[in-house]
C-alpha cells in the first residue's frame, strides 16, 4: 500500500493504513456474524433463499489489487483482496433457479450492522467487483467486514459494503429505502475516475464536488 510514488486523484490524499470508515453510527458499530451463515438472497426468485458459505467458497477464488478511495478525501494505494467475482457469484445463483426473475436492473446490498447501499446490477457484474473474504495473508477481520465484503474499486468506499448479510435484486429502486442521506444513494458513486458518457443518472461525484475536499467530512474510528 505505497502511494507516495503515485499521483493521488483530485481532492484525495494517500495514507498508509486502512482505517475502518463510515457514517458515525456505523463506523463505531462492529458486529459479529457467523462465518458459515452465507448471504440471504431476495428478488431473484419467487422465494428468498440463502447462498451458503460453502457454495460461495466453492467458486473460483481470485486475487485483486486496487487503489481504495474514500469520499472523505483519503486513499490507500494497492489494497489486495481475495474472494470471488461477483459475476461468478451471480451466475451461480442463477444456476440454482429453474425460473429466475427477469427484468432486474438494480440491487440493494444490506449489512449485518444495518448499513445498506444501492447499485446498478451492471456495475456489480463488472470484472473488478468482488465478494472479498481475505485481505493480505489473512481472513477479513470483523473490523473490515467479515464474513463477506463487497469490493468495487470504481466506486467510493462507502459503496464497498462491509459485513454483507443480504442482497436484494430489484427491477428499479422505487421500493428501496435510503439511509436518509439522499446524495449517497446515487447508484454510481465514482471514485478514481469520472463518470463516462455511458453512465446514466448524472453526477459523477454523488453531488459532492470531488475536487473540493472542503465539502467532505472524515467519518472513521
Amino acid at each position: 500500500m505505497q502511494g507516495s510514488e503515485k499521483t493521488a486523484p483530485p481532492g484525495q490524499q494517500w495514507r498508509q493504513d486502512m482505517p475502518r470508515f463510515g457514517l458515525p453510527r456505523f463506523a463505531k458499530r462492529v458486529v459479529s456474524s457467523k462465518p458459515d451463515q452465507g448471504i440471504d438472497i431476495a428478488g431473484l426468485s419467487a422465494v428468498p433463499f440463502n447462498a451458503t458459505a460453502a457454495m460461495i467458497d466453492a467458486l473460483p477464488q481470485i486475487t485483486m489489487s486496487a487503489d481504495f478511495h474514500c469520499v472523505t478525501t483519503w486513499s490507500v494505494a494497492g489494497v489486495t483482496w481475495q474472494g470471488v467475482s461477483f459475476k461468478a457469484f451471480y451466475d451461480a445463483l442463477l444456476a440454482t433457479q429453474d425460473t429466475p426473475v427477469t427484468g432486474l436492473g438494480f440491487a440493494a446490498v444490506h449489512a449485518h450492522d444495518e448499513y445498506r447501499a444501492s447499485f446498478h446490477l451492471a456495475d456489480l457484474l463488472q470484472d473488478n467487483a468482488l465478494l472479498a473474504v481475505e485481505m493480505p495473508n489473512a481472513k477479513i477481520s470483523t473490523k473490515h467486514g467479515v464474513p463477506f465484503r463487497l469490493v468495487m474499486p470504481d466506486q467510493y468506499g462507502y459503496k464497498n459494503v462491509k459485513n454483507v448479510k443480504r442482497i436484494e435484486f430489484l427491477p428499479d429502486l422505487r421500493s428501496y429505502r435510503p439511509l436518509g442521506l439522499r446524495f449517497m444513494e446515487h447508484p454510481r458513486a465514482r471514485g478514481p475516475r469520472r463518470t463516462g458518457a455511458g453512465d446514466t443518472g448524472g453526477a459523477s461525484s454523488v453531488a459532492l464536488p470531488r475536487d473540493d475536499p472542503r465539502h467532505r467530512r472524515d467519518f472513521r474510528t
